[in-house]
């Protein structure tokens, strides 16, 4: 009797054991099968699922001199042992739509005392040498910074002390460096500093990272709104003019972002297909939490997670970056209110199961989960566009100014001598807004992220985003070119070097 009820015990068990291993091979031939039928859908789509098809190639200009000399020179800037001045020259809470002209005021301010124009440069003698090497290095054509697959795969970054806390600190001096140009009536030097950085956010917009592309998004909004600044001085000729110009008509973030959240698709499939059950694995606990190794209870959930749903969990994850890669394609179309459809018509869901054998999303140490949600990055990102299509209408309006004695009647009346089109606005894809005013002067606008024309009022509209982006430009009715305030200067508060 005990060998019968031992028999058919054991006759159980390897039931039980045959149906686990069967559920198992279903789970993963399933998940392989429709992975590969998704990736052919993409590819015969034209998506581009491989690190050649992005070119995302080696690129022996990581060792160039210049690159090095770059990275060098920014290294030296963040050591400098002096504080740096930050500016905050807009009225965000007064007079929606007007700036503070920083160059009009005869005196600055930092915490404790007032400060001349002149005490204010002479802080900057000490970071000029430096800042002049890595003017030379970004001026070279051939630098070319791209990373190669494997910083893909790895996130290695091979140009010794580079770090995007250098770049951001050596743009932030760059944009002292144009102010006090400008000051000094040296427009040459004002329209290079401009340019380098123009170009310092055209080099992190490398397409490959969407971290490096907020950080050139972050970038470009400085260089941005040091252009406003400058632009509110007299002493410009058009050739200046026209470089200048020129430096916000080359950067093209919006797309720079469809190819990076490409890339981070790629990258994200090969840190997937290397994710294993090793003790040297380490693993997210919790938000803020830092990581810790895998422990022999995940490694056998990440074994089991192998055989059976890594496929599936990939299907996955391809089909939400097919989704962001979609969203980011309408906003570079200048399509924000579809993209904005498009996202509350989500119906993607996530039942218990999902959570189940998504066991990468859970104990990833890499992968996009690390960066910038792109929900919020998108809102940053079209507010910085928006800035920067006004900023080349600005610069035109001003040069026919300097040309005509007077603003134009309308956009249109600056092409083919100052623009070769009128900018469009990000939000709905139709010509910047333009009014001439009865005082000679001019209102240029975007009709902000509800996509409605209320006259170029940059009153505060109700917030529908995350908020990522809290400036008051970000959520007004219209989103405006600011005009000039001629009153009290701003405070410069007088911070560390960071």
């Amino acid at each position: 009797m005990a060998r019968s009820v031992r028999r058919r015990i054991l006759v159980l068990l390897g039931t039980l054991v045959c149906l686990a291993v069967l559920f198992l091979v279903e789970e993963h031939v399933r998940g392989r099968v429709a992975l590969a039928m998704y990736k052919h859908e993409l590819t015969s789509r034209g998506e581009r699922l491989t690190p050649e098809s992005l070119g995302l190639l080696p690129d022996k200009n990581w060792e160039s001199k210049e690159a090095k000399a770059m990275a060098q020179a920014m290294k030296e800037i963040s050591d400098l042992e002096l504080s740096m001045p930050f500016v905050k020259a807009v009225n965000e809470t007064k007079e929606p739509g007007r700036q503070y002209a920083l160059l009009e005021q005869g005196k600055l301010s930092d915490y404790s005392k007032e400060i001349t124009w002149e005490e204010f440069s002479h802080r900057l003698d000490a970071a000029r040498p430096t800042l002049m090497k890595l003017r030379e290095a970004l001026r070279q054509p051939t630098l070319s910074l791209k990373r190669d697959n494997e910083w893909i795969t790895n996130r290695k970054v091979p140009v010794k002390h580079y770090s995007a806390i250098n770049e951001r600190q050596s743009a932030q001096w760059l944009n002292f460096l144009t102010l006090d140009a400008v000051r000094r009536g040296n427009m040459e030097e004002a329209v290079e500093n401009i340019e380098m950085m123009a170009a310092m956010s055209r080099f992190q917009g490398n397409r490959d990272s969407l971290v490096a592309c907020m950080i050139g998004v972050a970038l470009e909004g400085l260089g941005v709104g040091t252009t406003w600044e400058v632009l509110q001085a007299n002493g410009w000729n058009d050739a200046q003019l026209a470089r200048l110009q020129k430096a916000w008509e080359t950067n093209d973030p919006l797309n720079d972002v469809v190819q990076a959240i490409e890339a981070e698709r790629v990258r994200q499939e090969s840190l997937m297909d290397r994710f294993g059950p090793t003790v040297k694995e380490k693993v997210r606990v919790g938000d803020g939490e830092p990581r810790k190794p895998l422990g022999y209870g995940n490694m056998a959930l990440v074994m089991l997670w192998r055989v059976a749903w890594a496929d599936q969990e990939k299907l996955e994850d391809f089909k939400s970056y097919q989704f962001s890669i979609e969203h980011a394609r309408l906003i570079a179309n200048h399509q924000w209110l579809r993209s904005r459809d498009m996202m509350k018509a989500d119906s993607r869901t996530h039942g218990a199961w999902d959570q189940i054998r998504c066991v990468y999303t859970r104990l990833a140490p890499y992968g996009l989960v690390d960066g910038p949600d792109w929900l919020r990055a998108k809102e940053r990102i079209l507010g910085t566009e928006m800035q920067r299509v006004e900023a080349i209408a600005a610069i035109a309006l001003k040069r026919c100014q300097l040309k005509n004695g007077k603003y134009p009647e309308t956009l249109d009346a600056l092409v083919p001598d100052f623009l070769s089109k009128v900018p469009l606005d990000p939000v709905d894809g139709k010509p910047l807004r333009y009014h001439l005013k009865a005082d000679g002067m001019f209102t240029l606008y975007s009709v902000g992220r509800n996509g409605t024309d209320e006259g170029g009022d940059p009153g505060p509209a109700p917030t529908e985003g995350s908020g990522a982006f809290n400036d008051w430009r970000a959520w007004a009715l219209d989103i405006t070119w600011p005009e000039p305030l001629h009153a009290e200067p701003p405070r410069l508060q007088d911070t560390k070097s960071r």
